[in-house]
Formats: C-alpha cells, sequence, structure tokens
C-alpha cells in the first residue's frame, strides 16, 4: 500500500441524492459586519417647540422660534427639520388668518356711518316724523333731526337750520337739545 491520498469516490452528476464528498476545509457563510452607528442624534428642542406651538395655533411666536429652530438645526447638525417646517407653515397660516380677519373687522367698523355729533341714524320712518314735528314748530324735534338724519341730507340741514325759521346754523334750537346733544 502506498502512502498516497485516495481520490474522492465520482459522484455520478445525474444523481439528485449524492453529496459531495467531506473535505478537511470548513467553509462558513461570510457574515457581514456590524453597522457602525454614531451616537443618537438629538432633536432640536424648538423643532419641537414651533411645531406645537403651530399646532396650537399662536401665529407669530411659532413662526419666530421655528426659525430659531432652523437655525440651531443648522448650526448644530439636530434632527427635527420637518417638524420646525411644520411649525413655520402653521404659524404663517394662523397669522395670515388673523390679520385678514382684523382688516375685515376694521373695515367694517370703519363704514358705519354717523353724524358728524357721533350718534347714529334714525331710521327713515323716525326722520319722517322728526321733519313733521320740526316743520310745526316743535324745537327738540329739530334738533333730534339734526342729531339722527343721516349726515349731508336734506333733512339734516333743516333740522340744523331749526325748521326753516331762520335760527343760527350750528346752534341748538331748543335748551333741552343743547343739554342732551350738545
Amino acid at each position: 500500500m502506498t502512502d498516497q491520498p485516495q481520490s474522492p469516490t465520482p459522484v455520478p452528476a445525474d444523481d439528485p441524492f449524492a453529496q459531495t464528498p467531506p473535505t478537511d476545509q470548513h467553509v462558513y457563510p461570510s457574515q457581514p459586519s456590524p453597522p457602525a452607528y454614531g451616537p443618537p442624534r438629538r432633536t432640536s428642542g424648538f423643532a419641537i417647540a414651533s411645531m406645537v406651538l403651530g399646532i396650537l395655533g399662536t401665529g407669530i411666536i411659532a413662526v419666530i422660534v421655528g426659525h430659531v429652530a432652523m437655525n440651531d438645526i443648522k448650526k448644530t447638525g439636530k434632527d427635527g427639520k420637518g417638524m420646525a417646517i411644520a411649525g413655520l407653515v402653521l404659524g404663517y397660516i394662523t397669522t395670515a388668518f388673523w390679520t385678514i380677519f382684523w382688516i375685515a373687522v376694521l373695515a367694517v367698523g370703519a363704514g358705519t356711518s354717523t353724524s358728524p355729533s357721533g350718534f347714529e341714524p334714525a331710521p327713515a320712518s323716525e326722520v319722517s316724523a322728526l321733519y313733521g314735528d320740526c316743520a310745526s314748530g316743535d324745537m327738540y324735534a329739530c334738533d333730534q333731526l339734526y342729531v339722527e338724519s343721516p349726515s349731508g341730507s336734506d333733512e339734516e340741514a333743516f333740522g340744523d337750520d331749526c325748521g326753516g325759521l331762520g335760527h343760527q346754523v350750528g346752534a341748538w334750537c331748543s335748551d333741552r337739545g343743547q343739554a342732551e346733544f350738545g
């Protein structure tokens, strides 16, 4: 007998149950090396605050804190850019809403008409009744007509002239009118 290594017994190629002969080398599947993670990144507290303030509808405060958050994220590399943007968007929407609302309120408030004396005009039926009383010589009715007529109207001028009696324009027709309206 010789000391030559024996060659493995050949395995027929068409045998599906054939096993490969054992070898002296053990082959292990390669394992991927674990990923290199650094410490977890922190989320910017300003970003969280901006988003919460935006949800609460604080408007300009959410916008200010959102811009501070964006600056913080840019300088420090923290997470939270999406939350900061959400806070900015909600803050700008809320600010725009309240701005439009208050402009509308002020426009409606500025549109109300008052007479030069600061009193609200009376309904047309009441103005007509006061006109008739003033024309009949009721001087207090003339003062009321002047105060309660629409500004610049013929009724206002008639009341100011004390029903056409030629009193001094700009003076009250009656002592009671002077006391009440003057």
